[in-house]
């Protein structure tokens, strides 16, 4: 048997299970109460049947969790279900459960080794002997753990991303992203106010001269010792990270960013007449929708070896200047008596986001020699999967789609085929998702 038909039984033995639990704690409750009243049909539904909900792998691919309702109670409990035992589960101690609450889980290439989050904090679990090693053990929040190189486990403290050795558990600091401007030297003087105080009082001119010669020394340093330099990218005062992925051999990043705006204005607000101390709270709730406002994503390709970045451009996207809206706009133009005029010019276009999927919008591929990116317009009506060109530094646009209507907000994964450089994607072109391979032939990609 093949190893994917090993994971499609277990996955199918997994829903088996569970479903086999739904049935045994339905039929448990018909069997002990068949009267329905109004006040039980509008109570809580729990008494229809303790579901389990959540169910997932644990990385040992034999086990089994998942949550099930406690009656009366506001916190479910989490079993444990042996594979090769269903009828032995475990209720999941608070002492056990860094075991089975994973989240962000991720495996390395070869199988070995899986990482993931809990309350904060990366864990490393290997597979085979299911030991866990604790990695960071920090008040702050590290998140998004992956395996880069050999032996190398990366994960983002903040705007740093981290690496931590299997083998000798060495901690270092890759690089750091900060959305500030790049310090420089210091400045001379702006204006002839400036420029007098410097020719006439010898005070300020040393004090700036000095400046200027420590600031200079110091980038010699930087440059001339490696234990000296920090690997430090600026984006820009005003900015956010939106997103940021390293590519598998960690010479490389896909960072987007954009202006900091506010997801509400003060008068967005919203009488909550049912607060929990009986009285109306006034809640802070978002824009509405005809309020809110576009901000375009800045897109960069970091080259983290050579200290250097560069920004992608959309204008390489076809269609990233059309007036889409052209005929409605005519429309309502013409209701007005009046002759619309089309023009144009830049949409904005960003990261799409996917409401049902667990994966980024930038994929890698392991080779780290292609990179995969599907972006979206703000006006909902096209969809892009892009490559980018390493060595060109620009987007190559693989795939479009294109509705009229709205461009759905799930049905779009997408990534890599493992052992050859094919690109596989959701489209719902026809109508239907369907699910589409690309081979993929120096930045040029055949059906």
């Amino acid at each position: 048997m093949s190893k994917l038909n090993i994971k499609v039984s277990t996955s199918r033995l997994a829903v088996n299970i569970l479903s086999a639990l739904f049935v045994i704690s339905a039929n448990s409750y018909a069997a002990s109460d068949t009267e329905i009243s109004l006040e039980k049909i509008m109570s809580d539904p729990s008494w229809i049947a303790t579901t389990p909900t959540s169910p997932k792998w644990l990385p040992d691919s034999r086990h089994v969790t998942f949550n099930q309702d406690v009656k009366s109670s506001a916190v479910n409990k989490q079993i444990r279900l042996d594979s090769l035992s269903p009828k032995s589960f475990k209720e999941i101690g608070f002492d056990e459960a860094h075991k089975t609450k994973l989240s962000q889980t991720t495996y390395s290439l070869d199988g070995q080794f899986a990482a993931y989050v809990f309350k904060g904090d990366i864990f490393l679990w290997d597979v085979k002997t299911s030991k866990v090693t604790q990695v960071t053990n920090t008040s702050d929040y590290e998140s998004s753990p992956q395996f880069v190189k050999d032996n190398l486990l990366g994960y983002w403290e903040a705007n740093r991303f981290i690496s931590y050795n299997i083998k000798n558990r060495k901690v270092n600091e890759v690089f750091k992203l900060s959305m500030s401007d790049k310090p420089g030297a210091p400045k001379g003087p702006a204006d002839l106010i400036a420029s007098e105080q410097h020719s006439l009082i010898n005070y300020v001119a040393n004090k700036h001269k000095d400046n200027i010669e420590r600031y200079e020394s110091n980038e010699a340093l930087k440059a001339q010792n490696k234990f000296a330099h920090k690997k430090h990218f600026y984006f820009g005062k005003g900015n956010v990270l939106s997103a940021a992925k390293v590519s598998p051999d960690a010479e490389k990043i896909i960072v987007v960013v954009q202006k900091k705006s506010s997801w509400r204005d003060d008068t967005d607000v919203m009488p909550n007449y049912i607060a929990q101390d009986g009285r109306i709270e006034v809640e802070k709730v978002r824009r509405r929708v005809a309020d809110a406002k576009p901000v375009q994503q800045e897109f960069w390709l970091v080259d983290i070896a050579k200290g250097e970045k560069f920004e992608l451009a959309i204008n390489s996207l076809p269609d990233f200047d059309k007036d889409v809206l052209a005929d409605v706009r005519a429309e309502n133009y013409a209701a007005e008596g009046k002759e619309y005029k089309s023009e144009s010019k830049p949409r904005t276009i960003n990261l799409i986001v996917d409401w049902s999927w667990s994966q980024s919008a930038i994929q890698w591929h392991k080779s780290s020699k292609q990179v995969a990116i599907m972006l979206e317009a703000w006006d909902n009506k096209d969809r892009w999967l892009s490559t980018v060109d390493l060595n060109e530094h620009k987007f190559v646009n693989q795939h479009q789609l294109h509705d009229d209507a709205w461009i759905n907000y799930t049905f779009n994964d997408f990534g890599w085929f493992n052992n050859s450089e094919k690109l596989y994607y959701l489209s719902e072109e026809t109508g239907y998702s369907h699910l589409t391979l690309k081979i993929s032939i120096q930045n040029k990609l055949n059906s």
